[in-house]
């Protein structure tokens, strides 16, 4: 059972599966790569499933002084050059954060974001990235294309979009799985994000004081699929946006269980 800012992963495996010593703090890590490089299907699923659940985490849980959330503002950076080394990209784009904080008038980085990299079909690395603390900014686009300093930039507001993380995935995570990704994160965020809250216990999970809570309305999602490791999988996916009473009382439940 996985907590992502308003939104409730509940996981059912078909095996029984080992999570080490530290359940509570890393899931299981068991998906790998293939020899050519690719990521095998079930390390994608959990490398989409990774990125949606840490922008959920984050989307609309920045609060500004007055008390209301930043709206995420979803970014791309484009290469004016046909830069193709990841590396020296993201050297880029690790000055072009520093800049952004400094212009501001932040003295340490204090945005918090994060980022995805993807291929142009020229070849060129470019960057999609959601920041959740960006406060308001005049003529945010020309701002944007002087501190970015590289090549292009545009931007939009993510409004009215709940379940931000999944609405962004299908857009950031198209090149998750390519070759040139290979060793490389696909993507990363900044310091001190939210994180999701990770339930392992069984007995926990299936108890009254958590499935019973869960009415088949506040359901957005359900898919079965097989797994070598977990056998059958059934996932599930709950809402819980208007439903905050809820959503504190599963993090209570989740408080008394290491």
């Amino acid at each position: 059972m996985i907590l992502a800012g308003n939104f409730l992963d509940v996981l059912k495996y078909g095996k029984e599966v080992s999570y080490g010593s530290l359940p509570q703090k890393r899931p299981v890590r068991y998906y790998g790569k293939s020899k050519d490089g690719v990521r095998k299907k079930e390390s994608l699923f959990r490398a989409k499933s990774r990125l949606k659940r840490l922008i959920n985490s984050n989307a609309w849980h920045w609060f500004k002084e007055n008390g209301k959330p930043f709206v995420p503002i979803f970014v791309t950076l484009t290469f004016k050059d046909n830069l193709t080394d990841i590396q020296e990209a993201n050297y880029e784009y690790k000055k072009f954060i520093q800049r952004i904080n400094f212009a501001l008038g932040y003295k340490a980085n204090r945005l918090k974001y994060v980022v995805v990299i993807q291929f142009q079909k020229r070849g060129a690395v470019h960057y999609h990235l959601v920041f959740f603390n960006l406060p308001y900014v005049k003529d945010l686009k020309n701002e944007l294309l002087k501190i970015w300093k590289n090549g292009f930039t545009n931007f939009r507001k993510i409004r009215n979009v709940k379940n931000v993380g999944r609405y962004m995935t299908r857009y950031m995570a198209k090149d998750v799985n390519d070759k040139r990704l290979y060793g490389q994160k696909c993507f990363f965020g900044s310091n001190f994000l939210k994180q999701p809250i990770i339930k392992n216990n069984r007995d926990l999970i299936e108890s009254v004081f958590i499935l019973s809570l869960l009415p088949e309305s506040l359901k957005v999602f359900e898919k079965d699929f097989e797994s070598d490791y977990c056998g059958s999988i059934n996932y599930r996916e709950y809402d819980l946006t208007k439903r905050q009473k809820l959503r504190e009382t599963i993090l209570a439940l989740f408080a008394m269980v290491k």
